[in-house]
């Protein structure tokens, strides 16, 4: 899992310390992808014939910086060349994972055809379609790639089980356009699974 540039797998020196029986209590050490060598990488993430390694991608502060508003953090140019590139690899089964509705990943994402998209955290997931369709790549739809979006399984695709969410929405919604109106230059941002209040652009 990359989060931040950071990958969380124990230096080599930590592992040699736990396979000795030696755990220490001190914190699990981390480094960055860029200081880890090519053998660490293999024996993290090890190749064999047949086999696909999972790879999950945050989106806002690792794939895209931060932007004072989250409409502004869009894709750039280098950044879909990188997952147009991943998105070609057989050996890797890719994740993206966001805070983002369904309608960014799908507009931005979609045609990235072994990406599976995870959006709002876990409420809505579209597997990859060209894993999930039987339909060769080149068959998928070019308008979406014959994605297909479902709700986290607690709520069983069902719009029934809405109606408790939307009830303490109705009240959480209120207090915050009352903090929105009291602090200048924050806004509310409304999903389908949460509220957000975004406070970025208030003056310190």
């Amino acid at each position: 899992f990359v989060e931040g540039g950071v990958e969380l797998s124990p230096t080599k020196e930590r592992r040699d310390d736990e396979h000795s029986g030696d755990e220490g209590n001190s914190p699990l050490p981390t480094r960055t992808l860029s200081q880890l060598g090519q053998q660490e990488l293999q024996e993290l993430w090890p190749r064999q014939p047949g086999q696909s390694n999972a790879l999950f991608l945050d989106y806002d502060g690792t794939l895209r910086e931060f932007e004072a508003r989250p409409e502004l953090a869009v894709p750039s140019p280098e950044l879909m060349k990188l997952l147009t590139e991943i998105d070609a690899r057989e050996d890797l089964v890719p994740h993206i994972i966001s805070g983002r509705n369904q309608e960014f990943l799908q507009e931005h994402f979609g045609r990235l055809t072994r990406f599976t998209l995870i959006a709002e955290h876990g409420f809505q997931i579209s597997t990859a379609p060209a894993t999930s369709s039987g339909q060769p790549e080149d068959k998928l739809k070019p308008e979406d790639n014959g994605r297909k979006w479902q709700l986290w399984e607690h709520y069983g695709g069902n719009v029934r089980f809405f109606k408790d969410h939307e009830n303490w929405k109705a009240i959480m919604r209120a207090e915050i356009s009352r903090l929105v109106r009291e602090t200048p230059g924050s806004h509310l941002e409304e999903k389908r699974s949460s509220l957000v209040w975004h406070y970025r652009e208030v003056p310190d």
